[in-house]
């Protein structure tokens, strides 16, 4: 078999097996010196006896042995080599996603904030093997996951996005994407793209001016889907000691509706495309294949990736079965021939 570890750091786990059966020795020789304060030499013989011997020497073999596969399973051992052809991608996105409070508002079902979790969590099934950034902005656009492959990290941030995570109430989409065309390596190789998802709410940061200076400078386009009513709209719901309210202003409720006139004009000046996801499901697949895949700079020729299977669950099933074996092979009463039976 083919077998191959891909952690030879953790080879220094191995000395627990040598040191624990020093261990037992150290305690079997104890033992020993106890019992030759009482018992002769003649009496010790016949008290320990060759099958009690064996035993202890099979017992000690077994723990070493247990403790030796779990040491290896440590060491990641994979074998069945299997190759796979994929095309090469490279691609970058970075999502900005919309955490102030009106993103709380109930006109999309549960709420805008979790319609565009959803959105983006289709869209990590849809980009699988490329990059993949979050940055969260509400009153202060914040870096939550910088560039990564490791989708599942992405996914942990993704999910602890909320009004109350960040520090200042507010909206300021134009700082989140300022900050986001600065998180875009320059020599990233590929294409990147910025995913815009937000009601339109602004409050001050220019977006407009912020997309124009990022076409100037370093072409990325942005992809804005705007979440909410852009009709009615809804209240933003708030929760008090009271109980359930809605955010006021001045005495008066506060109604918020999606502002489609930036993101148009965020998407238009960057060579992107608008999506009004408004309140109901967006086709995500079809986005991306329709305005994110193209960007991607793909080769002519397959390349392939090659990976072992993981085996280490093989090696702690028999560690498992070995070091519960050790303790049942307790020294059973033994007849002596020079005696009665012993322990």
């Amino acid at each position: 078999m083919d077998l191959v570890f891909e952690q030879p750091g953790y080879l220094a786990w191995l000395l627990v097996a040598p040191a624990a059966l020093l261990l037992r020795m150290l305690a079997v020789r104890r033992s020993e010196v106890r019992l030759g304060r009482v018992f002769t030499t003649s009496m010790r013989a016949r008290l320990a006896g060759r099958t009690r011997a064996a035993r202890r020497r099979l017992r000690g073999a077994l723990l070493v042995v247990g403790l030796v596969l779990l040491g290896g399973a440590l060491l990641d051992p994979r074998s069945g080599l299997e190759i796979r052809a994929v095309r090469p991608r490279a691609l970058d996105i970075m999502v900005v996603m919309d955490c102030s409070r009106s993103m709380l508002a109930e006109d999309a079902t549960p709420d805008r904030l979790e319609r565009a979790r959803e959105i983006v969590l289709a869209l990590l099934d849809a980009a699988a093997g490329d990059r993949v950034g979050l940055i969260g902005f509400a009153g202060t656009a914040q870096v939550r996951c910088p560039l990564t492959i490791d989708h599942a990290t992405f996914r942990s941030a993704l999910s602890e996005l909320h009004p109350d995570t960040m520090p200042r109430g507010g909206s300021l989409p134009g700082d989140a994407l300022r900050l986001a065309a600065e998180s875009l390596p320059e020599d990233a190789p590929g294409h990147a793209v910025i995913v815009l998802l937000s009601d339109g709410d602004d409050h001050g940061s220019y977006p407009v001016e912020a997309a124009a200076r990022l076409a100037e400078g370093r072409p990325v386009p942005i992809i804005a889907i705007g979440l909410g009513d852009h009709g009615d709209g809804a209240r933003i719901p708030v929760t008090t000691a009271a109980g359930r309210l809605f955010l006021q202003h001045e005495g008066r409720e506060v109604w918020s509706r999606l502002d489609e006139a930036p993101l148009r004009e965020v998407a238009r000046l960057t060579g992107g495309a608008y999506i009004r996801a408004g309140t109901r499901s967006l086709d995500v697949e079809r986005v991306y294949e329709a305005h994110i895949l193209p960007l991607a700079r793909r080769g002519t020729e397959e390349g392939e990736v090659r990976r072992r299977h993981p085996r280490h669950a093989w090696f702690v099933g028999a560690a498992f079965l070995l070091l519960c074996l050790e303790p049942c092979l307790r020294n059973r009463a033994i007849m002596s021939p020079e005696g009665p039976p012993t322990w």
